[in-house]
């Protein structure tokens, strides 16, 4: 299905997809000439993906892509629009707003409704619109803006919004227009009729005026992959937290974007579910790690909530997905995942998963792994959790059977990934507080020694203690050159659950080859940006 027409809604936070508003680059960058870029970094921050080409550690936007709605089917008898959705997550009598696409017979109307919830899966509206529909297609946006407005005295903010169908403790941003409240993400405190609600704000003011109140989840993007062809930029998200925290864990999409190399853009194609029910599962899957196969005829990726694996098939010609495999929920604990030069194997840790023409199939033993990378024979990896994970390297001349070769020490900054040296004698990983060098001679795996430091910190504790505030690095990558790191992070808060707080954004940090770190800029943005990847045009 295709869904290219709308933009996103909240502006306040779609703003913040630029992470930055304006930076200084040269006009191509990243290898740039006549002929377009060789290399360009992408950047996840929530609602979307910001690309850049870097040149001298500077970066420069050269595009903004949004996920622009999650996918289903409807058809249409008389006003009564019934639209399937797998999965759907829409609570009874919430506004929705909706895209129709054409299908038999017409069109439906396009705009903002309050869903009836007929099942998990199907969900119907009224449309003022008349007369027959079916097989056609819907796109529906994670979140509705509405014009409101409020009244605070001291930290209540009493906000009217007629028959907003919200409930106690659900989400919502606001972005006041008028008088002078502070804009803020916030919990509802109280609903205190059909047409109002309050909230607590962080200080006290009497005022009064207009607000823009956002009311459902957002997208929380994971993960990229970008096809061996390079045409192709494969995206993992989760949304729709329509309670408590905003930070999603579940309902899934993977988003295919096309990549134009000539001008730095990305265009919306497609979007898949992955709760396909032929697997039976009885939770919703979140796909976090995506990776290819070096054909690019598959597609694997982690599922953080089922705890296993996923494989698509992938059509070369157009990049369409289509769910073929799983291994079953609780067969993998963490994030990393690599495949094996030839296809036949993914990793997870030293777990060993044999791929079938539509299976996976798990060699009992071995440990999950935060991060995978497997080069020339050797596989690289991030194995253990908590505040314990070590880098290890493996040889897999038994591809089976991983045998470790060397472990570091546990890594200071409770390391979550690695970006590493072609030739493998560099590691840089990223964390809880910052980044960390290393050095691989083929046996030992050891803290770099360099002239300068080798290691980027922000001052921030592995398990920061209640009310103390610490960055998380995560998604980490070197460029071509092998001169330049970019590292993705977002806030912890300790008192908010699992999810990050503003600011996020990412880092570029220039690499010596002794492994010395120095930072080349940080550009915090709007929320929670957990990927910033360098990709080479093949």
């Amino acid at each position: 299905m295709n869904g290219n027409g709308r933009k996103g809604s909240g502006a306040r936070r779609i703003a913040g997809l630029a992470l930055i508003a304006v930076l200084a680059a040269g006009l191509n960058g990243c290898g740039g000439d006549g002929d377009g870029y060789s290399e360009l970094l992408f950047v996840s921050d929530r609602l979307g993906i910001s690309v850049y080409s870097v040149s001298g550690g500077a970066p420069t936007l050269r595009d903004t892509a949004l996920i622009p709605g999650i996918p289903g089917t409807y058809s249409r008898t008389g006003n009564l629009v019934t639209v399937t959705m797998q999965k759907h997550n829409v609570p009874d009598g919430y506004k929705i707003q909706l895209d129709f696409f054409a299908g038999t017979g017409g069109t439906a109307t396009d705009g903002i409704y309050v869903a009836t919830v007929v099942d998990e899966n199907t969900f119907t509206i009224d449309d003022p619109a008349a007369g027959a529909i079916t097989d056609g297609t819907v796109l529906r946006s994670p979140s509705v803006l509405f014009g409101a407005t409020y009244s605070q005295t001291g930290t209540t903010v009493t906000i009217t919004l007629a028959a907003h169908g919200l409930q106690s403790g659900d989400i919502v941003v606001l972005d006041y227009t008028s008088g002078a409240a502070v804009d803020d993400d916030v919990e509802i405190d109280t609903i205190v009729d059909p047409d109002t609600f309050t909230v607590e704000a962080d200080a006290p003011v009497d005022t009064a005026g207009n607000v823009n109140v956002t009311i459902g989840g957002n997208y929380t993007i994971f993960g990229f992959a970008m096809h061996p062809s390079g045409q192709w930029l494969y995206v993992t998200s989760q949304y729709d937290c329509f309670q408590g925290n905003p930070y999603c864990w579940g309902s899934d999409l993977i988003s295919r974007f096309a990549i134009n190399w000539g001008n730095g853009t990305l265009t919306f194609e497609e979007s898949y579910r992955t709760s396909d029910d032929d697997f039976s599962v009885t939770q919703e899957p979140s796909p976090v790690t995506l990776v290819f196969s070096a054909d690019g005829t598959r597609l694997f990726h982690q599922d953080d909530e089922l705890d296993g694996l996923r494989m698509w098939d992938c059509d070369p010609a157009d990049g369409s997905l289509l769910l073929i495999a799983a291994s079953g929920e609780n067969t993998t604990g963490q994030h990393g995942i690599a495949v094996s030069d030839d296809g036949t194997r993914v990793y997870h840790g030293t777990e060993v998963f044999t791929v079938g023409p539509a299976s996976l199939t798990l060699i009992p033993g071995g440990d999950s792994g935060e991060a995978n990378q497997i080069l020339a024979g050797t596989m690289f990896a991030i194995i253990g959790g908590g505040n314990t994970p070590q880098l290890h390297t493996y040889s897999l001349l038994d591809p089976d059977l991983p045998v470790l070769i060397a472990a570091s020490a546990n890594t200071p900054n409770r390391a979550r990934d690695f970006a590493l040296a072609q030739s493998g004698a560099l590691i840089v990983t990223s964390g809880f507080g910052g980044l960390k060098s290393y050095t691989y001679d083929g046996a030992n795996i050891v803290p770099a020694v360099g002239v300068g430091s080798t290691e980027l910190s922000d001052g921030g504790l592995p398990f920061p203690p209640s009310g103390t505030l610490a960055r998380v690095y995560r998604t980490i990558s070197i460029n071509a050159a092998e001169d330049l790191v970019a590292a993705a992070y977002f806030t912890n808060d300790p008192d908010a659950g699992t999810g990050g707080v503003p600011p996020s954004g990412f880092i570029l940090a220039n690499v010596a080859t002794d492994g010395s770190l120095t930072l080349a800029g940080d550009f915090p943005g709007a929320y929670y940006a957990r990927v910033a990847r360098f990709y080479q045009k093949p």
